[in-house]
């Protein structure tokens, strides 16, 4: 208990820094505000001992789909939010208006296969994705810290890729000229809300689908006797009971007790709500990974010209890190982790547990994020900005992606677990 209340101390300092630090010397509000988003979704992430690497790293690994049946949940809540910020024109609500809203419509081509396959080895290697990573480097730090160096080494190795290789990033189709792939509101122009109504219902409809074969899956399992279960995932649906449980002290009740899976996803919607509220677009991670790597070769001798003429972009390094905006998101994210564990009075024992790590771990922490950050010059995107943002911008580009990251999972934890696997 003494242990619980050190931790709760630091949390609420640690909390307390974030926001006077953020508010006095950050160049901007928009930088203050996705610093807190990024908090936000790491406290979330790490009170619900949630990632999306696990929608298909826990189904393979133990049979339980609840995080990938949540996750479809967090996907429908999320379209709807699009459908409510977008599906209106602010030129209709006043002509004086000029709003517009980023959404992330990629293509449906050779690349988005080949990547996302190549992030669902990726991530089933390093045991996380882009943001797992973060949030892992509070409860495996060697291990997420390696993946997280060469994440950033891949993702710079792969940004000249689109220019390379033209045939990868070249949609097969498009909804229209205007849009670089497949835009579900282009094809229901006719439903009264210029087409969103309409990709709305498609993603419901192809969300059910994904819950269905996940039922199917998770039966299958159990009637095999390959089903264990998840830890994180029996102790939260036991603690719920907490809630009314008047004996319990207000704080256990309602800020130590760990999150469900369905809290989780809601409040994951909630900080898409404020993403697309404070900046107009929806959510990206791996981009700061990139940035963070060039940033240490700029430290330790390599050019900001050399990197500006590899990788395409001239002024990549130009930005400190702390006007990158999703380099501040991003820091915020570990640091909502941070505070999310200690709340709960779990960070002490976690991180120390963590700590420890085999010659394996580190060889597959290598190959997982150079894997993940080599796809990125193919799919554009890490399960954030190639499937989560696609998917609710109802781009068919983030279906796709879902679809064959699964299909890397699979065989990535084949090669990690080869007699594990293959009985299930």
């Amino acid at each position: 208990m003494k242990t619980h209340k050190i931790e709760l101390i630091i949390a609420a300092i640690l909390l307390l820094l974030v926001l006077v630090i953020g508010a006095t010397l950050l160049p901007s509000s928009l930088h203050f505000a996705r610093l807190l988003i990024g908090v936000g979704i790491g406290y979330a992430l790490s009170r619900g001992a949630y990632g999306f690497a696990g929608t298909a790293n826990r189904a393979i690994n133990t049979g339980s789909t609840k995080l990938m049946r949540s996750f479809m949940l967090l996907i429908i809540l999320s379209s709807f939010v699009t459908v409510v910020f977008a599906a209106v024109p602010a030129a209709d609500v006043n002509s004086e208006f000029v709003l517009t809203y980023a959404h992330f419509i990629h293509p449906v081509s050779l690349g988005t296969i080949i990547g996302s396959f190549m992030f669902g080895i990726g991530m089933a290697f390093a045991g996380g994705c882009a943001s797992g990573v973060l949030t892992d480097l509070t409860v495996e730090f060697p291990k997420a810290l390696i993946a997280l160096f060469f994440f950033g080494m891949g993702f710079v190795i792969s940004m000249p890729f689109g220019k390379m290789m033209p045939i990868m990033t070249t949609s097969f189709i498009k909804s229209s000229e205007n849009v670089s792939g497949v835009w579900f509101p282009d094809l229901f122009k006719f439903d009264g809300l210029n087409g969103f109504l309409g990709a709305l219902i498609v993603n419901i409809i192809l969300a059910a689908i994904v819950i269905k074969l996940s039922y199917v899956y998770e039966a299958k399992r159990k009637a095999k006797g390959t089903y264990t279960g998840v830890e994180s995932e029996k102790e939260s649906e036991e603690a719920v009971s907490q809630l009314l449980d008047t004996d319990l002290p207000f704080y256990q009740r309602f800020f130590a007790r760990p999150w469900t899976l369905w809290e989780t996803a809601v409040a994951m919607a909630l900080m898409y709500v404020a993403l697309m509220g404070f900046t107009k677009s929806a959510w990206g991670v791996s981009g700061a990974f990139g940035f963070w790597f060039a940033k240490f070769l700029n430290l330790v001798g390599v050019s900001a010209e050399t990197i500006g003429n590899y990788t395409g972009n001239p002024e990549f390094v130009a930005p400190g890190i702390f006007q990158h905006q999703q380099s501040v998101q991003d820091m915020g994210i570990v640091l909502g982790a941070f505070i999310g564990l200690l709340s709960m009075g779990k960070l002490f024992k976690s991180f120390k547990d963590g700590l420890k790590i085999t010659v394996k771990q580190s060889i597959f922490a290598v190959l997982g994020g150079l894997l993940m950050g080599l796809s990125i010059g193919f799919s554009r995107g890490c399960n954030a900005g190639g499937l989560f943002s696609p998917i609710v911008s109802f781009s068919l580009s983030g279906w796709l992606f879902l679809t064959f990251m699964v299909c890397g999972a699979i065989v990535g934890n084949f090669i990690l677990n080869p007699k594990k696997n293959k009985k299930e």
